[in-house]
């Protein structure tokens, strides 16, 4: 895509949590309105919006008394940017940019979760500066003595490790990225009651 304006709108998360339903399927608007759970009349500015843009086209119109139900697509499955196109001055800003709204979302769903479980365990918001290796780390806790117990089986099913000084040989670190890639492959179709925002990442440190 060669298209400023496509470009600015395939980096607007909201526009293109739109055009997801229409990739690779021929979809009314009533459809993805229900599929998203969106009024009818804002889905239908999105999609006009998208028409105007070339990045949604009309495939077909089903006859019906009154106006004709037109089912949409989007033009492509798969939409490639040159990077001069892109609203990000550095590869770091556009991953920045990318998990922003999953970033905040993920802080939102911790904080509840860490609030239900201080309602369950019946303590007081705290924290504890505590030693993980060789760092001084903070850690949520429940009143002066007492850590989080999030593996209690009434906890809601929350985690949120992170580890800055992991040391791994290539190899191991390798086997530690496909066992990731398959755990995340073997829970990401589950069709579950609860909707949940899961996060696996692996990354080599820079040099300071």
């Amino acid at each position: 895509m060669h298209d400023a304006r496509q470009a600015e709108l395939l980096f607007d998360e909201r526009t293109r949590r739109l055009l997801a339903p229409f990739v690779g399927h021929d979809r009314t608007a009533s459809q993805v309105a229900a599929l998203l759970g969106t009024p009818l009349n804002s889905l239908l500015r999105g999609v006009r919006l998208l028409l105007d843009a070339g990045l949604l086209t009309v495939t077909r119109e089903e006859k019906r008394a009154g106006r004709p139900v037109r089912h949409y697509r989007a033009v492509a499955e798969r939409f490639a940017l040159p990077y001069a196109l892109t609203p990000a001055e550095t590869p770091e800003a556009l991953l920045a940019a990318e998990h922003a709204g999953p970033e905040a979302r993920l802080r939102q769903g911790l904080v509840g979760a860490g609030l239900e479980l201080v309602r369950q365990q019946q303590g007081v918001v705290g924290v504890h500066a505590v030693m993980d290796g060789p760092r001084l780390v903070l850690r949520n806790a429940v009143g002066p003595d007492a850590p989080w117990n999030f593996l209690d089986p009434a906890a809601p099913a929350m985690v949120d490790y992170w580890l800055e000084d992991l040391r791994l040989d290539f190899e191991e670190a390798k086997a530690l990225q496909a066992e990731l890639c398959e755990l995340f492959a073997r829970y990401r179709r589950r069709t579950g009651q609860q909707a949940y925002t899961l996060r696996l990442a692996l990354a080599p440190q820079a040099p300071t």
